[in-house]
């Protein structure tokens, strides 16, 4: 019995070291579609990300409004993007130190958008309810075939890419006290 218990927790720590991995089929709900701009040429995408500039995507908000994410990082001195979803049980166990970070340094020009890999709007929804987020969420509710989550090659979750105003990647994979600490240290 105490050998079960012994690999029961060892397995929950396994778990939410990260999320569950890209499966090779998301479940089929095209409620939402996102949309690819000013980069409709894949060669054009690859370049940019190789140059550590963001390539701008325009995907859904909550509402249902499209929202070009180049034209939100330019609001701030330096934006995270966060790939999360509801369902992501270390995602929603780092959100608490999101909603702290945001609420500390929102004020000195931190902004924050969340990209959920969710598929079903109103499980989103209530996640961003019961979490407290208040920053920007996005989402073309495609779960892992998400527009954002391939064009980055996000293959696990939750998972950061942290940028300046023009749209230069920072950082990526940070989250916790790295994540912490780079955006106390940069901005």
């Amino acid at each position: 019995m105490r050998k079960l218990s012994v690999i029961a927790i060892f397995a929950a720590g396994l778990m939410l070291a990260s999320c569950q991995q890209k499966k090779d089929k998301a479940p089929a709900d095209n409620t939402q579609e996102a949309t690819l701009t000013e980069q409709n040429d894949s060669t054009a995408e690859e370049d940019s990300i190789a140059e550590n500039i963001l390539t701008d995507f325009t995907m859904n908000d909550v509402k249902g409004n499209p929202v070009s994410v180049m034209d939100e990082v330019a609001k701030y001195k330096i934006t995270i993007i966060d790939f999360w979803a509801s369902w992501c049980g270390p995602c929603r166990a780092e959100m608490p130190n999101l909603v702290r970070l945001y609420a500390e340094q929102k004020d000195n020009g931190l902004g924050i958008i969340g990209v959920s890999l969710d598929n079903d709007q109103s499980n989103w929804e209530n996640a961003i309810e019961k979490d407290g987020i208040t920053w920007l969420q996005l989402s073309d509710l495609q779960g892992w075939e998400n527009a954002a989550a391939r064009m980055y090659n996000v293959n696990s979750i939750p998972h950061t890419i942290v940028v300046d105003a023009n749209g230069t990647i920072l950082a990526e994979g940070l989250r916790g006290e790295q994540l912490d600490a780079f955006i106390k240290e940069n901005l």
